[in-house]
Formats: C-alpha cells, structure tokens, sequence
C-alpha cells in the first residue's frame, strides 16, 4: 500500500465549509450599500433645515448622535451578553426595537421630542443584537471584540455624517455627498476582507502536498 503523507490527509474542506464568499458578501452589504448611504441620510432632513432654518452639516447632528449612541453602547453590551447570555439579550433587543419603531410610525410631529425621544431610547436597547448573536458561536470574548469595533466606528459617525452635510452645503446637491460616502465605504471594506483573504491563501497553502 502507498503511504500517504499527513500533508495529503488535510486535503478536504478548509474548516469554514467553503461559505466564506457569504461573510465577504454580508460585509459589502454592510459597509458598502449599508453604511455608505445611512450615515449620510440626515443631509435631506428637509424638514428639520426649513423649520430651524438650518444647513445640512447642522441637521446632519441629528442622526449622528442617535446611531453613535447605539454603537458606543456596543461594548457594554457585549459584555453584559456575558451575564445574561446570549439568547436572553437578542430576545430583549428585539423587543426593544420592535417597540421603537411601533413607536417611531405613530410619532407625529406635535410629539416629536416626547415619542420619537423615546422611540430613540428604545431603538437603542437592540443594539445588542448582532453582537450578542455573534456569542453563539463564538466565546465571549469575541463579543466583547466586536463591541470595541462598533465603539470605534461609533466615534467615525459622529464625524463622517457631518462632513457629507458640509460638503452638501458647498456643493449644493446631494449626488456628491453620496458618491463620496460610498466611495470610503468601498475604501474602507477593502482593509476589511483583507484578514479573510489571508486566511483563506494560508489555509490553500496548508492544504497543498
């Protein structure tokens, strides 16, 4: 009988199952479409500018602060999944969200601050969704990770939504301001992928004889 080298026994499926092509997608998806055209929407908050008689970059506060809340509350959110588990958090963060856009549709503008305040509050609470689901398949500890990762990119909306406002206001139009969101989104996703790439040429390289 031919022997056959450990090297060749490896040979087979890389540990991931051949599905990275769906994270790759679900991130382009995310940071790309997502992210790129969100963070910028408060720019046509018409609106809010025509009542306070405000620019875009000033009414693009508004978004800004509500989605960095919810992204700075990640890290505490991961690890309170620590206590709770992750089960329990993602049923309650559902709830809350659910309960903050029942909320938010039946919000009219003579309540504004009173329901779409609390509609905030609460759309706040599922924030913890994603990242606790992430503790199912995963320890803790990537929970908490994570968390620090949406901290960060907490920190960027505050910053980005508010550049797209000024530069809507010295341009005049909304189609730059968009092409611009995109374009460092797509920037920005390429350093993202980079660490699944990798690690997909290390495992093609480990699987060779």
């Amino acid at each position: 009988m031919k022997p056959t080298s450990d090297c060749c026994r490896l040979k087979g499926k890389p540990p991931d199952g051949g599905w990275s092509w769906v994270v790759l997608f679900g991130a382009f998806l995310l940071f790309v479409v997502y992210s790129g055209f969100y963070d910028v929407y408060p720019i046509v908050f018409k609106e809010l500018r025509q009542r306070f008689d405000a620019p875009a970059h000033e009414v693009a506060w508004v978004s800004a602060i509500n989605e960095s809340i919810k992204l700075l509350l990640a890290p505490f959110i991961s690890s309170l999944a620590k206590y709770t588990g992750a089960q329990s958090l993602t049923v309650l963060g559902g709830i809350g969200a659910s309960m903050a856009l029942t909320c938010y549709n039946i919000a009219i503008s003579e309540y504004f601050v009173e329901k779409k305040g609390m509609a905030i509050l609460l759309m706040h609470c599922g924030a913890g969704q994603v990242i606790a689901i992430t503790d199912n398949v995963k320890p803790y500890q990537i929970g908490e990770a994570i968390g620090v990762l949406r901290f960060i990119q907490g920190v960027s909306v505050l910053i980005g939504p508010i550049l797209a406002g000024t530069f809507r206001d010295e341009t005049g139009t909304y189609f730059w301001s968009l092409i611009l969101s995109g374009s460092l989104m797509c920037f920005g996703s390429i350093f993202f992928i980079m660490h699944n790439i990798f690690r997909r040429l290390t495992l093609i390289a480990q699987y060779r004889c």
